[in-house]
């Protein structure tokens, strides 16, 4: 049984070698590359919190001149691994929601009531958190520090195992991951070869772009050892 792992690296290459080590055959090829944005200096005047929905947001902070004052700042993550990539990088006042952007809003509304929430997100992302954030009544500046961008075209070694029924799974992490899987299938005259395969994919947000008529399989929770658990269930 042949994988096919869509997410950006370094993810990817981490899933992979997940997969590897427990005897499956795995094929690694991001639909997405990240671009800094980040700027050099955060108006951090009022801010209570810093919040994060994803953990490229502590890489990308690694080297920035604030870090010692952002550690300052307790830092509300939209789930587990988002928190522990903080936690790793000095930060000690670091909660997670465990689960979407809805949980992590109700996360922050229960422990801020003042001053300002600085979210540090992608420029292209779903789920607004500044608009539910206001929606609870609460400020929040935020500040684009990164961009996915979409790849081009599938590596050659990719498309040829993909046109030859080589893969039988993809793992979908992301609604714009499934939207270039999808885009780039249909241009290389495959798309056909979509309804061969089984998807599975780590929210049904995120499995929506494929469209009607797949084989998609949900994992439990939004978290990647409820898609592999899902995926290896269909081996």
């Amino acid at each position: 049984m042949r994988f096919l792992v869509t997410r950006p690296e370094p993810e990817c290459q981490q899933t992979g070698e997940r997969l590897m080590a427990l005897g499956q055959d795995v094929i690694t090829a991001p639909m997405l590359s990240l671009t800094d944005l980040s700027a050099r200096w955060f108006d951090l005047d009022q801010v209570s919190g810093l919040s994060a929905t994803s953990q490229r947001v502590a890489g990308l902070l690694q080297t920035h001149p604030q870090l010692p004052l952002l550690r300052r700042l307790p830092v509300f993550a939209v789930g587990d691994r988002t928190a522990e990539a903080f936690r790793e990088l000095g930060f000690e006042m670091v909660y997670s929601a465990d689960g979407d952007v809805e949980d992590l809003c109700a996360l922050i509304g229960a422990h801020v009531s003042s001053g300002k929430i600085l979210y540090l997100a992608a420029r292209d992302r779903r789920g607004k958190l500044e608009e539910r954030l206001a929606e609870f009544g609460l400020s929040c500046v935020l500040e684009e520090i990164y961009s996915m961008e979409e790849a081009k075209a599938f590596p050659t070694e990719t498309l040829t195992a993909l046109q030859a029924g080589e893969i039988f799974i993809v793992l979908i992490y992301s609604a714009r991951s499934a939207q270039v899987f999808r885009k780039l299938m249909a241009a290389a005259g495959s798309a056909g070869v979509m309804k061969k395969l089984l998807f599975v994919a780590i929210s049904e947000q995120a499995a929506e772009p494929l469209g009607a008529g797949l084989n998609v399989t949900i994992a439990a929770r939004p978290r990647e050892d409820d898609v592999l658990k899902a995926a290896l269930s269909l081996c």
